[in-house]
């Protein structure tokens, strides 16, 4: 159906316009884009093929819902499946610059990076964000900068834990202040979303991580 095609083409899109943004806020292309292709490419190829594999079963069960609505729909399993990885996928470019500043190895970064957003629900945090309609031009720059301070934090909170040999460690070090953060974040997030509350709720995930 039309309907079903032009969804299909928002997916691809949505991908490519946000990891632009990414890769504009986070990378240097002082070398050129092969340098950065060269780069990144191993990382997101090998963990695209592991993905089943790294990812939390929480977000696999979504992902095998989101396939089987797509096929049901008519569409083929192959590129269902494609479709439905796509913002997982849109992850990795993170836990390669993870992997890059730790050290660690991409699968053990991925696990932990999968591990902080499902803890901490930033993944529906972010989807919330992107369902908002805007219509004032400084509300839309404003989400901007609050997802990418959400991004931010992600990152650093997977560093900590890493650094902590493990999410569970990490988190029991840090009993109190996880708690008042995630008290406070689910408050704000509980109910109609607005710029502002999002934006509050990502400058305290901020604050928790270092």
């Amino acid at each position: 159906a039309g309907k079903l095609q032009l969804e299909l083409y928002s997916a691809v899109q949505n991908l490519v316009l946000g990891q632009t943004v990414w890769f504009l806020r986070n990378v240097s292309f002082a070398d050129g884009i092969e340098a950065i292709v060269n780069r990144f490419r191993p990382g997101i190829v090998g963990l695209a093929a592991k993905f089943a594999e790294i990812a939390p079963a929480g977000m696999m069960e979504r992902l095998q819902a989101e396939i089987t609505r797509l096929t049901d729909a008519g569409v083929p399993s192959e590129l269902a499946d494609r479709i439905a990885r796509l913002p997982g996928e849109a992850a990795i470019p993170d836990i390669v610059l993870i992997s890059e500043e730790s050290g660690r190895d991409l699968e053990e970064v991925a696990r932990t990076y999968f591990d902080v957003a499902a803890h901490f629900r930033l993944g529906a945090m972010d989807q919330q964000a992107r369902s908002m309609e805007l219509r004032d031009y400084y509300d839309g720059l404003a989400l901007d900068r609050a997802r990418a301070t959400l991004d931010i934090a992600r990152r650093r909170l997977t560093l900590d834990a890493l650094e902590a040999e493990g999410l569970e460690n990490w988190l029991e070090a840090n009993e109190l202040r996880v708690k008042r953060t995630s008290r406070a974040a689910g408050e704000i997030m509980d109910g109609e979303l607005t710029v502002s509350k999002f934006s509050v709720a990502a400058s305290l995930f901020a604050e928790l991580a270092r």
